[in-house]
């Protein structure tokens, strides 16, 4: 289920560009509810190019999710989740360029360590 949010998240890291807060969290909301990576993969790229408009783009997008109905509990686990999810990914690939840096001056990190830290 946290597939489709990973698979966004990812997308947006290899887009190289600075997605708004309010972007990053419609895109891995719109990704969890829809689990569709085409149709998120269309919404990513519409945000990247900068002469949209984020908001209308965003209302758009949104009107395929108003059918949607959530008791609030639910839809605050799943954002709980979905935060989570990207916080993971996040601290992943943080470690990584630490292990890189650290490889480039010659120390390097043994799998457990790293392993250990996450």
């Amino acid at each position: 289920m946290l597939k489709a949010v990973d698979e966004a998240v990812i997308q947006m890291q290899e887009k190289q560009a600075v997605f708004s807060e309010a972007d990053k969290e419609f895109v891995t909301q719109f990704a969890f509810h829809t689990q569709d990576g085409e149709l998120t993969g269309k919404l990513i790229e519409e945000l990247w190019e900068d002469e949209k408009d984020h908001e209308d783009i965003r209302k758009r997008y949104g009107t395929m999710l108003a059918g949607r109905e959530n008791y609030d509990w639910v839809e605050k686990v799943e954002n709980l989740l979905v935060a989570l999810e990207t916080y993971l990914l996040e601290e992943k690939a943080a470690m990584d360029k630490v292990a890189a840096v650290l490889d480039s001056y010659g120390i390097s990190p043994q799998m457990e360590e790293t392993q250990k830290v996450r």
